[in-house]
Formats: C-alpha cells, sequence, structure tokens
C-alpha cells in the first residue's frame, strides 16, 4: 500500500466520519426516552455501582427480559463518572456508531472492493436513516455495541483466512463473546464467517466446520437464554405465518431502498390475506429477488450481500401477530445493511467506470450522488430530532398509528411530566377508548383522577386495571395512595405491601411505606424502607429529606444535613427541606445558618407557618423578642390553630411580661 493510497484512504474516511457525525448532530442534545430507558437505567438498580456486588448483578441477571451484560456495564461505567447526563451517553452511542462505520469501510477494502466503493458503501452505512433507531436510542447501544465487536470479529477473520495465523483466529472467539454479551443478534456470527468462506473461495473441508464450533460453543447458550425469556406461542395458523415471514423479509429491503415513515410499532397491515396489496407486493418482491439472484449467480457480491442480510436478520423474522409487540424494527436492520451498502458502492463505481473520460457523464454522476447523500443526510437529521424527547417521538408514532394505546399512554405521561395535564388526560381517555383492554390506560387514566381529586373514580379505573393485569405492582401501589388520600392508612398500608410482594424493587411502594411508619411513629422501621427506597431510587429528593429527618431525631445532626443537602440538589425549591435543614442547625446552635435557612424556606412559600413558627424560635432563643412575636403573629394569622406557634407565643408574652415585672422592681 503507497502512501498516496493511504492517504486517499484517511481522507474519504474523515469525510465519511464527518458527514455522519453532523448528520447525528441533534442526538447529543436529546435526554432519555420513557420507552426502556428507564428500565435500562433509571429502574435498573446493577448500574448504580461498579463493585463487586453490581458486577454480579449485571452477568447474572437479565434485563426486560434480554441478557445484554455488557451493555449494562457500559451503562454502570457512564453512571459511575457522570451519572444520568443524558449528552454522555448520546455521545457514546455516536461515537459507537463511527467506530462501526469505520470498520464497515475497512471491511470493504478487506474484501477487495475499490476504494470508491467502500467510500459510498461506508458513507450509505453511516448516514442511512434507517440507523437513527440504533444511534438516537439510549436503549439500543445493544445495536451500535454488539456491531463493534462483531465487525471486529469479521474483520479479524476475514485475515485469518488469508493468513491462518491462530492467533487472529484467538481474536474471532474474543471478540464474538464480547459481542454476543453485548446482545444476543451476534448468534449469527459464525454464519457470517460461513458467508465470507464462501466468498473467499475458501476449500470446503472439515476445519471449515471445526473452526465454527468453538463459537457455537459460546453463542448457543445465551442465545437459548434470550429465546427462553422472549418465547412466545407456537405457531397456530400456517396460512398466516407464511404471510407475515415474508412481509418482514420484504420490509426490511422497502425501508432500506426507500426509507421513509420510520416508525417504531409498525403494524402487521390488515386483512391477513395474500389478496391484501401489501402483502401481495411483498410476495411480489420476494419472487423478483429470488429470479434476479437466480439470474445472476454468479455476481458473487450480490450473493454475499444477500447472504449477508438474510443469516443476520432471518431470526427476527415474525411469524405471528402479537398485540403491542412491533412485527418489525428499524434497528435490526442495523448491521444487515452491510452488504447492501457494499452492493450499492460498487454498482456507483461501475457506473464511474464505464463513463471514464466523459466528463460531462461524471459530473451528472457525482452531482445527483451528492443530491442523495444530502437527501439521507436531511432525512437522518430530521429523524435524530424525532427522538429528542418524549412528546415529539410518541406524536411521530401516533401520526402513522393514532389507534395504538400504548403510544397514547406513554405521550400521556410525558404530557404528565411537562405539567401538561389536560392533554395528558386526553390521551389517557383515548386510550381507553381505543384499547378497552389495555390495562395501562386505565392505570394512568386512574392516577390522573386521583390527581384531580376524584378518588372513587380512580380507584374504578385501578381495579379495571387489576381485572385486566393481576400482577400489575404498580397499581397496587397506586391504589394504597388513594386509601391514603381517603385516610384509611391501615387499608393503605396493605396495597402497598402487595405492591413490595410483587416487585420488591418497587421504589414507590417502600417510599409509600417508610411515608406510613413515620407517620405511625416507627421511626425504625420507617428508616428501613427509606434506605431500601434510597438504593433504588438514588435521585429521590423526598427520601433523602425523609431519611434525613429520621437521622435529626436520632441527633445525627451531620448525616441529616448532609442528606437534606443531597436532597437540595436534587430540588433545590422544595421549601420543607429547607425549613428541616434549619431545624438541625437550630439543634446544633448555629442559628445564623438555621435563619438562613428558614428565610430560604419563606422565599419560596411565603405562607409557611412552620418556617415562621422554626425562624421565630430561633429569634427567641437568640433574644431577638420583637421579631419572633412578628414570626409567631405571622404563623397564627396563616393558622390559627398551630398549637406550636400558640405556645411559643404565650411562651414569649411570659417572657417579654416577667422581663417587664423585673424592670419596675
Amino acid at each position: 500500500m503507497t502512501y498516496g493510497y493511504k492517504t486517499k484512504v484517511a481522507s474519504f474516511l474523515a469525510i465519511i466520519l464527518l458527514t455522519t457525525f453532523l448528520s447525528y448532530l441533534p442526538t447529543l442534545k436529546s435526554g432519555f426516552l420513557n420507552n426502556d430507558d428507564n428500565l435500562h437505567l433509571y429502574d435498573n438498580v446493577a448500574v448504580r455501582g461498579l463493585d463487586f456486588d453490581h458486577i454480579k448483578q449485571i452477568f447474572t441477571k437479565p434485563f426486560n427480559p434480554t441478557y445484554v451484560p455488557l451493555t449494562t456495564l457500559s451503562f454502570a461505567v457512564e453512571y459511575h463518572f457522570f451519572k444520568y447526563n443524558p449528552f454522555v451517553y448520546h455521545l457514546n452511542n455516536l461515537l459507537l456508531h463511527l467506530a462501526v462505520t469505520s470498520l464497515i469501510f475497512y471491511f470493504a477494502l478487506q474484501i477487495g472492493l475499490p476504494l470508491r466503493a467502500a467510500f459510498i458503501g461506508g458513507l450509505l452505512f453511516g448516514i442511512h436513516p434507517m440507523h437513527v433507531e440504533s444511534v438516537a436510542w439510549v436503549t439500543e447501544r445493544k445495536d451500535v455495541l454488539y456491531s463493534f465487536f462483531y465487525m471486529l470479529a469479521v474483520c479479524f477473520y476475514w485475515q485469518y483466512l488469508s493468513s491462518r495465523k491462530i492467533i487472529l483466529y484467538i481474536a474471532t472467539i474474543g471478540f464474538g463473546v464480547l459481542s454476543i454479551l453485548a446482545k444476543s443478534m451476534a448468534l449469527s456470527l459464525p454464519l457470517i464467517f460461513l458467508v465470507c468462506d464462501w466468498y473467499k473461495k475458501r476449500q470446503f473441508d472439515k476445519w471449515m466446520i471445526l473452526d465454527k464450533i468453538p463459537h457455537f460453543l459460546y453463542i448457543i447458550p445465551i442465545a437459548m437464554l434470550t429465546y427462553l425469556l422472549n418465547a412466545r406461542n407456537p405457531i397456530q395458523n400456517v396460512y398466516e405465518a407464511i404471510l407475515f415471514w415474508v412481509w418482514c423479509f420484504a420490509f426490511y429491503l422497502q425501508k432500506f431502498v426507500w426509507p421513509v415513515d420510520l416508525v417504531l410499532f409498525t403494524q402487521f397491515p390488515k386483512p391477513f390475506t395474500i389478496f391484501n396489496p401489501e402483502f401481495a407486493f411483498s410476495f411480489l418482491i420476494t419472487i423478483s429477488l429470488g429470479f434476479v439472484l437466480w439470474h445472476f449467480r454468479r455476481n458473487t457480491l450480490l450473493i454475499f450481500s444477500f447472504l449477508f442480510y438474510l443469516v443476520s436478520i432471518f431470526f427476527l423474522f415474525r411469524f405471528d401477530d402479537i398485540k403491542y409487540l412491533p412485527p418489525t424494527s428499524n434497528r435490526f436492520m442495523y448491521l444487515p445493511s452491510v452488504g447492501f451498502c457494499f452492493l450499492f458502492g460498487y454498482w456507483i463505481d461501475l457506473i464511474f467506470k464505464k463513463v471514464a473520460n466523459k466528463k460531462k457523464w461524471e459530473t451528472a454522476i457525482i452531482i445527483f450522488l451528492i443530491f442523495i447523500a444530502l437527501m439521507l443526510c436531511g432525512k437522518t437529521f430530521a429523524q435524530t430530532k424525532i427522538w429528542s424527547a418524549n412528546i415529539p417521538f410518541w406524536s411521530h408514532e401516533l401520526k402513522y398509528y393514532p389507534t395504538n394505546a400504548m403510544a397514547l399512554v406513554n405521550r400521556g405521561e410525558a404530557y404528565k411530566d411537562a405539567g401538561k395535564y389536560q392533554l395528558a388526560f386526553a390521551d389517557f381517555n383515548k386510550a381507553v377508548e381505543v384499547d378497552p383492554d389495555y390495562a395501562e390506560g386505565y392505570n394512568s387514566r386512574g392516577q390522573m383522577l386521583g390527581m384531580s381529586g376524584k378518588l372513587d373514580e380512580a380507584l374504578q379505573d385501578f381495579l379495571k386495571t387489576l381485572e385486566l393485569k393481576p400482577n400489575f405492582d404498580e397499581t397496587y401501589n397506586n391504589i394504597g395512595i388513594i386509601y391514603a388520600m381517603k385516610n384509611d392508612m391501615p387499608q393503605a398500608a396493605s396495597y402497598f405491601q402487595k405492591a413490595l410482594a410483587m416487585d420488591p424493587q418497587n421504589a414507590e411502594a417502600l417510599y409509600n411505606l417508610g411515608n406510613f411508619h413515620f407517620l405511625n411513629g416507627e421511626y425504625d422501621q420507617s428508616f428501613q424502607f427509606f434506605q431500601r427506597h434510597l438504593m433504588i431510587n438514588p435521585n429521590s429528593a423526598g427520601g433523602y429529606n425523609k431519611r434525613g429527618m429520621i437521622l435529626g431525631m436520632r441527633k445525627q445532626y451531620d448525616l441529616a444535613l448532609a442528606d437534606f443537602n443531597r436532597s437540595l440538589a436534587l430540588d433545590p425549591r422544595n421549601s420543607e427541606v429547607y425549613k428541616n435543614r434549619g431545624i438541625v442547625f437550630e439543634q446544633k446552635k448555629m442559628f445564623n445558618e438555621a435563619i438562613a435557612n428558614y428565610n430560604k424556606a419563606l422565599a419560596i412559600d411565603p405562607k409557611y407557618v412552620d418556617a415562621y413558627f422554626g425562624r421565630g424560635n430561633v429569634f427567641a432563643i437568640t433574644g431577638r423578642y420583637g421579631e419572633a412575636a412578628k414570626d409567631f403573629s405571622a404563623a397564627l394569622a396563616i393558622n390559627p390553630d398551630h398549637e406550636g406557634a400558640k405556645m411559643s407565643q404565650r411562651a414569649l408574652i411570659k417572657i417579654l411580661t416577667d422581663g417587664e415585672k423585673a424592670k419596675k422592681k
């Protein structure tokens, strides 16, 4: 390889990476989604530490329900250094995508594609809109991470075929293990090796089979674990199963060629019959492709591209239709599209060779290709914005499938988090209307009804939820909250316990039980529940506040202050925490600090009775009787029945009266 060629390779790679980076730039301003990001990050206790116990949990426990320990470990490392800063997670996804794109460009050169063809193929992979789902969705770190190690394994395997060096073969095993630990879709790796054997024209012998056995030994157990976790009912209708399989097969090809209307929750076309135009068109595509492959069977790159697609994706073709489980996902096409990217680059390179020395034609082709590239970049750029936050994401889904109750509930939850309660309630209502059997719709609507004080209506929705989904722990917790709002605390506690029995990691139920025991004066039990709550949800401002209150009662003032400080770091506008911190400073006889905290509490809530009462006590202790009298009066003006303020006011009057009598004597 000459110096000039290396320079061209580096220049072409730089163009690919820069163009890809700019196309995905909006992802760096994106947040997390309430679709799986919560399960893999916020609600995943395993990512909260890098000690032995957490790492053991990562490698021994499936999540949601998939076994992706390497992906989860990458989240744990990010959490350790950056907590929940979405920029870091999105940046790492993008960097991994750039690394995968680089390896694909390199592999294209490895298998003998001309530099121009490799450049076009690598660029197409980097900027293709179908790949946005894998890059812009934090949860799909699985895709970019497994693909990175997968392509490393493939590149080393190709070198192994050329040199037969054992160290290169060992590297394929190492990278293969890492790939399958990132995502079980790597189970196709040995089959891709066989495709490489064929393309390399390797002699068929026993060694071709034997050197795949070590790969099957580590892949099969992990693949079987994932299969068992996600196993569905066997095929009941063979006719429909064939329709579904062919439709899935053609769907990805169509979207690769014409990447429009890209959504996460696709649905099978209905009715399920060959006479449905969409199913008929899928069969036409499949038959036509079969004819093309047969006619051009001597075109090894065409066959290689098709085989790369088929053997790396056919495990994911659906045979059944399950509600709210999409039959296809754009992310599944992430790595299987590699062969088609190469094929496109190869064809363009052939066209350039045919018009060599015809400047006008060359210029016209270049302009056309730049136009196509800009269109793809623009589509990718726009698609990443859709994935930027919950409301635009779910609104995009509902644009195509307006009766998707799951999307309605998720958008409703996003509206609720944004304080847009009317829009949230409208989405929950519609979810129940379009799908009366969707339990989550009733659960979310029940929460909104409870928030608006319609407790009996909320209870009806929660009971309907349990009728549809008896093991829904969140609903048991919600019913407990309704009974607490009805002042039936024993009944409330019983439902919190039921929620916890179904899911010992239910942070809300732990908090509510902690609060129940706190109100009953059972502080030791309360403390234990808040401890468990904070282990699961270390971002709970309320949990730190409650635990800090108990620590203060135990006179562990420094620990209490540490908890109040954590609470305020998470929720700086919580007047109660400032008041509680003021009480601790008062107990430590740090009166200036106590007054400063009461002042902050009153700046946030000028009608906060307990803050006036607390500050008045500090004023009285420090001899500032006039200011103390004003604070007690202010407290009683807001709440005339505040016993503490009454007692303190009487005590202050007695102090002042006794003082006057002493002066007269």
